[in-house]
């Protein structure tokens, strides 16, 4: 069965009107009964006409429950025919959308990378051409990635990756050659701060110290050169570790007392009436050498007039000092003191240093201040060469 539409009718004479309808043309796919003074019909759309016009010339009810079939589906699309151009228009604005490259995004996988290494990289984008809104078939990712490799300098891997309408760029900055040792370059090795040597291993050259010696920044620890024979020396490159013990201070000041205010009860308060720029006095009040000032203002016109009252109240009150908690002020003066000693050892970040002692002891000073002063002692190597020494390293 194609299909068709299924009619209710009611009445007493319905064969007459099946009967009616076929004389006129009509033809039914299956008809039933339904009760004594309905019947319900399936037929075809120029039969379902027939029926439905002879049903109102002689005022029998009729209705029509369903459609079926291709006619049903094409009554559908006839109602809705800017179904068609739209999926058509949208398939053609996804179609272009999917066509271009609409995000670019810079990945630089280095902490060391900073804002402006990304905009050098958009700004030499640019300048080929590479922008966000382009075609796809316009990028060819290898050939992308070459490119930028040969023009941007300061990078050991340059990756481009298209996924989509996203364009991927990833970039490794490159990592500084180590320096190289050349044995046969003479060079000493001095203390770069002032210790007491706790261990030294001489890789290459003569150690000069010893364990328990006490040393100051720039003597020589390591001399640079070697032995031959007994009668000849040659200089070389000195290397080795040398651990030393060294110590930093740290010091914190905060008072010893807080302040607080005790309000006397005298108050006084002044008045004076404003508009725009414009204020007219209309109190004045006593001031004390000692006072809290507090302001109100107060609405008089509405708000096309904007005429208000400022009335300032000034509140008298002296000053008390009252001991303050001596163990919290030194818990908190031991955090500074030791924070401002450990910033001096390591004030680079690198972590090379081993902290294996400290301590901390307090002096109140004449002005009724609680200084703390910190020294924390520590393990380091303290070899170095001396144009590193000079460098401040």
């Amino acid at each position: 069965m194609m299909g068709g539409v299924e009619i209710r009718v009611e009445g007493l004479m319905l064969e007459r009107l099946l009967m009616r309808a076929m004389e006129e043309g009509a033809c039914f796919l299956r008809v039933r009964r339904d009760g004594h003074r309905a019947i319900v019909l399936m037929a075809n759309d120029p039969s379902a006409a027939i029926v439905l016009g002879l049903a109102e010339r002689f005022s029998m009810p009729a209705q029509v429950l369903s459609t079926h079939g291709v006619s049903t589906l094409w009554r559908w699309f006839k109602r809705r025919w800017t179904l068609l151009p739209a999926l058509l228009l949208c398939a053609i604005a996804v179609a272009f959308l999917l066509s271009r490259v609409w995000f670019l995004d810079i990945v630089l996988a280095s902490e060391r990378s900073t804002p402006s290494d990304a905009a050098s990289l958009e700004e030499l984008l640019d300048a080929m051409d590479v922008h966000a809104g382009m075609p796809r078939s316009r990028v060819n990712p290898q050939a992308l990635a070459l490119e930028l490799s040969a023009r941007a300098d300061g990078y050991s891997y340059v990756g481009v990756r298209l996924e989509g309408v996203r364009l991927l760029v990833e970039t490794t900055p490159e990592v500084e050659a180590p320096e190289i040792f050349d044995v046969d370059f003479a060079r000493d090795l001095v203390a770069g701060r002032d210790g007491v040597i706790v261990s030294i291993t001489p890789q290459t050259g003569e150690a000069c110290v010893k364990p328990g010696d006490v040393v100051r920044a720039g003597d020589v620890l390591i001399r640079g050169e070697e032995q031959l024979t007994r009668e000849e020396n040659r200089g070389v490159a000195a290397k080795g570790e040398v651990i030393a013990r060294a110590w930093h201070s740290g010091e914190a000041v905060l008072p010893a007392y807080t302040v607080v205010k005790a309000y006397t009860g005298r108050e006084s308060v002044s008045s004076s009436l404003c508009l725009f720029r414009w204020e007219i006095p209309l109190t004045q009040a006593e001031t004390f050498a000692q006072q809290e000032v507090c302001q109100e203002l107060l609405p008089v016109g509405g708000m096309f007039l904007p005429l208000m009252i400022r009335r300032i109240t000034c509140l008298e009150y002296t000053e008390k000092r009252l001991e303050a908690d001596m163990s919290a002020l030194k818990r908190r003066l031991e955090l500074l003191a030791m924070a401002d000693a450990q910033a001096k050892i390591d004030p680079d970040g690198s972590n090379m240093c081993s902290i294996f002692k400290k301590w901390i002891d307090y002096e109140m000073t004449e002005e009724g201040m609680l200084r703390a002063r910190a020294v924390v002692e520590f393990t380091t190597d303290i070899a170095t060469t001396r144009e590193m020494l000079a460098q401040g390293g």
